[in-house]
């Protein structure tokens, strides 16, 4: 893909998380990580960098570019909407359902939309 594709699809992600957090929170969550993941790999395709074939490079992309930028945060943000979204999708460290989980955790919930949002600030530019 190229980066205006992957611009498109972590719109599309980010609006689709927007119009299901209410009833569906667990996939809000989902759907804020794969938009951030987007927005990453935009920022990398704009700037040169080749697609991404496993997470693991980038995360590596992400913490190279907080530490160019000096914004630890962006790194926490992403870290922090993948975890959030391995508990949505496979129940990672939570004891009940992720449907009740994001119910009882809202506070989970609106998290993962702050966190995209800076992630889109930084990567989205």
């Amino acid at each position: 893909m190229d980066a205006r594709a992957y611009q498109e699809q972590a719109k599309s992600n980010e609006a689709a998380a927007k119009v299901v957090k209410s009833r569906y929170p667990d996939w809000a969550v989902t759907m804020c990580f794969y938009a951030a993941l987007h927005w990453v790999n935009y920022h990398a395709a704009k700037n040169g960098t080749t697609s991404f074939t496993r997470h693991n490079q980038r995360r590596d992309y992400v913490k190279d570019f907080s530490a160019e930028t000096r914004n630890r945060n962006l790194q926490i943000a992403y870290e922090f909407l993948e975890k959030e979204s391995k508990k949505s999708r496979y129940g990672e460290d939570v004891n009940v359902h992720p449907v009740s989980y994001y119910g009882w955790h809202t506070e989970s919930l609106k998290a993962a939309f702050e966190k995209l949002e800076l992630v889109r600030q930084f990567f989205g530019s």
